[in-house]
């Protein structure tokens, strides 16, 4: 093989890396039944297996999990495994589009893309399980992805079949779960900036007229089957009960808790905000106006990331009072994915650097056990002594200073990999290499 057609396939092979990754947490991390939720669409896809739909359930409507479970269960028969394919694939799919949008970017840029999402520890924690919510962040990310290809990877345009693309997947995330709502602000965002450039009109009245058609007939079949169109939502609230998440019942003090500091506690407590902390300051420093007219797949999907936070933070989801998303980190696992790709490239611009150009000692401790407060130390005091002779060292090395500590942190977990290869308790090491 040519070394220029080895290097075509470096990023497939570090997306074929990041999936075995997903395999090896789950055929080795897998804890079973998160709790009553999971058991509860697990009996509800047993059920539809052999044709029995409860429709009064709400959980019931929410079609793409318990129909693709059953699926699995007519395949493969009822067990633990068989209930964890569809969302194992769902979230394999997720990382797929990651590698897409970020294969032209540097091998970095992907692996540090595919990290900040499969290495969440809510996104690995729910990509096995028999929750929706990992299916709603799959029709975020691709409706992202169809738009962004859209705008800016479609030589000869065809709004009609993107918007047709596009409604589908809305229609997918609106059919795993209701907190896909979540995503109307940015939506309305791009196209009201969209018809004020004057750019892109077809496809979003494409996209209103195929919506439109849609969701006609998606209440058109629920009304057949139940007799009652709007049964879904009739569903909900017989089903909805009082708890902590009540906020249209509680005090207003506890409803400005959760929007002012609430929310953004939830999310680092959650290592949730990692992407979006790198998101965030990057944008601020950048010129707004040119920024949020979303003239590039980098600018859309840091606009989308910024709305979609807002959104999260306080947008109702209720239409008769005010009630924001409950701060359960499920529901939010739409946002890493998102935020992983600016992030992703914002941060290989702040790493860019020789990975040479400082030496900093690498820590010693045996066996498969490691830390990094000994070269935390070392990396403070360098530092320190270096700023005494000029102000501006770190300004000024700022690139260089990331690549030689990000060299050492890798090389220390690689040998730690390679170890724990050696003792039989993984994967050969010889992969590794």
């Amino acid at each position: 093989m040519s070394t220029e057609k080895f290097k075509n396939k470096i990023p497939v092979l570090i997306f074929v890396v990041f999936i075995f990754f997903l395999l090896l947490y789950h055929f080795f991390g897998f804890t079973g039944y998160f709790g009553y939720d999971d058991l509860n669409y697990a009996q509800l896809a047993f059920n539809a297996k052999n044709g029995i739909f409860d429709f009064n359930n709400h959980f019931t409507y929410r079609f793409p999990i318990v129909l693709l479970t059953a699926a699995s269960y007519t395949v493969f028969g009822v067990s633990d495994f068989s209930s964890t394919i569809a969302t194992l694939v769902v979230s394999g799919f997720i990382l797929y589009l990651i590698h897409l949008l970020l294969k032209k970017e540097k091998y970095i840029t992907q692996i540090i893309g595919l990290s900040i999402t499969l290495f969440t520890s809510w996104f690995i924690y729910y990509s096995d399980k028999l929750m929706p919510d990992i299916y709603v962040a799959l029709s975020v990310i691709l409706s992202l992805f169809i738009i962004s290809k859209y705008k800016f990877g479609n030589l000869q345009k065809k709004p009609a079949v993107y918007a047709v693309m596009l409604s589908i997947t809305l229609l997918f995330g609106f059919t795993a779960k209701e907190t896909i709502v979540l995503i109307i602000p940015m939506l309305a965002y791009f196209i009201i900036t969209d018809f004020i450039l004057k750019r892109d009109i077809k496809f979003w009245l494409w996209f209103f007229l195929s919506g439109i058609i849609l969701l006609t007939i998606y209440f058109l079949t629920i009304w057949l089957i139940t007799g009652d169109a709007a049964k879904r939502f009739e569903a909900i609230a017989d089903n909805s009960y009082l708890n902590l998440c009540s906020y249209d019942k509680q005090p207003l003090k506890i409803v400005l808790e959760r929007v002012s500091f609430g929310f953004i506690n939830m999310l680092i407590y959650q290592s949730i905000l990692v992407g979006l902390v790198f998101i965030f300051v990057y944008a601020f420093r950048k010129n707004i106006k040119s920024y949020y007219q979303f003239s590039n797949p980098f600018s859309l999907f840091l606009t989308a990331s910024i709305l979609l936070f807002l959104s999260s933070n306080f947008m109702t989801i209720s239409i008769n009072s005010y009630a924001p998303m409950c701060l359960d980190p499920r529901h939010f696992l739409f946002l890493i994915p998102v935020a992983a790709i600016p992030a992703a490239i914002i941060i290989t611009k702040i790493i860019e650097g020789d990975e040479k150009a400082f030496q900093f000692p690498e820590p010693v401790i045996p066996g498969l056990d490691y830390s990094f407060s000994g070269l935390k130390t070392s990396f403070l005091y360098f530092l320190r002594d270096r700023l005494k002779d000029d102000p501006r060292f770190i300004e000024k090395n700022k690139a260089d200073l990331a690549a030689s500590i990000q060299r050492v942190i890798v090389e220390v977990l690689l040998k730690k990999l390679v170890l724990f290869g050696f003792l039989g308790l993984s994967f050969p090491a010889f992969l590794l290499f």
